[in-house]
């Protein structure tokens, strides 16, 4: 029999390992089954079609004619006419790089979205793993607290201690009860968080490691390089350059050429060839000074990422730096086997309820305490590491 239990045990223990989830694994099913990224995607590459539809050529004009002479007698004629505008040729080369930018600022900007999507989700990972470390911390107040509670059951049987360290003991360890079912909650409501970014996909946290962040100035350098937020600022401020580029070749003059044949009563034919050009006097008013604007704007969009971008890292390195500090200092203050000692004071008298429970849970906050700080200093970390999801 007890070597079927131990078969069992085993058996379930190695489901539940299979059943985790590690930090990779997520990610990918994330990429894989986010709705707002698959969305995105789509957009896109709506984005994209509509970026080159913007430089096909205008649909030719075909017209039919009829007419009849005055008098009647001298007969009708027919005709058939087919005429093809251009722009100034100059303005599709242009066109085609304003479609080229609105391609590559589309897919930055898509690239940029999964960076944040799964930035997102590696925070809502190592906050659930965080939590549930928490959870392990305060199963094990509730744990010492139960157990000094009954401690002070039997001592106040004795004679030992009064009533109101015992009530006092009982409440401490319902608190303390309390607070184990309130993180399981809110563990429950974290794992749905993490399920919906993955589109229903059943996740299991496990550990995670924490990340090595490079120095300051090499990943300055990786960002001003890499950034899709900045790569797409750049290709819009490119693509506004080509518009300004092509409203100036709007105010230029557009051709036309076309193609006529009529047809008499009396058997005559007549076949022309046809050209024009228009003047652009009303529709390119204000148009170049709207596109150099626009294109003034897309350059100074460029350098204010620019500034966001070294800002934002500096803010975060001088984060980092804090953090390691309180770090150091709260590790020096937690001495692991504390708990234990202040059992063995209680069971023999040395210290009463008010200095157990006090002392028990200055403990355990501190424990938490650098659990939330660890989970800062790695929340930082994942944050400067974005630029290589």
């Amino acid at each position: 029999m007890r070597r079927v239990v131990i078969i069992l045990a085993a058996l379930v223990g190695s489901i539940s390992a299979s059943a985790q989830t590690t930090m990779e694994q997520f990610l990918a099913a994330v990429e894989a089954g986010n709705p707002t990224l698959q969305a995105a995607g789509e957009m896109a590459s709506a984005e994209a079609y509509s970026a080159r539809i913007a430089n096909n050529l205008s649909d030719p004009h075909v017209g039919y004619e009829y007419g009849w002479n005055v008098p009647s007698e001298s007969g009708t004629e027919q005709g058939l006419s087919v005429s093809q505008e251009f722009d100034f040729p100059t303005a599709y080369i242009n066109r085609g790089r304003v479609a080229e930018g609105r391609v590559a600022a589309a897919e930055s900007d898509l690239r940029a979205l999964r960076a944040e999507i799964l930035l997102e989700a590696q925070l809502g990972y190592m906050e659930y793993v965080t939590l549930d470390r928490t959870l392990q911390l305060k199963r094990e107040r509730a744990d010492h607290s139960e157990r000094a509670a009954e401690i002070f059951t039997r001592m106040a049987n004795s004679g030992e201690v009064s009533l109101p360290d015992l009530s006092k003991a009982r409440h401490a360890a319902i608190a303390a009860r309390e607070a184990v079912v309130m993180t399981q909650m809110e563990l429950a409501d974290k794992g749905a968080a993490l399920r919906a970014m993955t589109g229903g996909e059943q996740v299991l946290p496990t550990d995670y490691t924490a990340q090595l962040v490079e120095p300051m100035e090499q990943m300055l350098d990786t960002y001003l390089t890499s950034d899709p937020s900045l790569l797409s600022a750049k290709s819009r401020e490119e693509a506004a350059t080509a518009e300004l580029k092509v409203e100036k070749n709007m105010a230029l003059p557009k051709l036309s050429v076309g193609f006529t044949a009529k047809q008499g009563s009396g058997g005559n034919r007549v076949n022309a060839i046809s050209s024009g050009i228009s003047i652009p006097i009303f529709s390119s008013r204000a148009t170049v000074k709207r596109a150099a604007a626009e294109q003034r704007a897309a350059s100074a969009e460029v350098r204010a990422v620019e500034v966001e971008c070294r800002t934002r890292l500096e803010a975060l390195y001088e984060q980092m730096a804090i953090i390691g500090e309180s770090q150091q200092v709260l590790r020096e203050m937690v001495d692991d086997g504390y708990p234990q000692m202040l059992t063995r004071l209680l069971e023999s008298g040395q210290i009463g309820a008010v200095e157990y429970f006090s002392e028990l849970g200055s403990y355990y906050d501190a424990q938490e305490s650098l659990l939330r700080l660890n989970f800062e200093a790695d929340k930082v970390a994942a944050e400067i590491n974005k630029i290589y999801l």
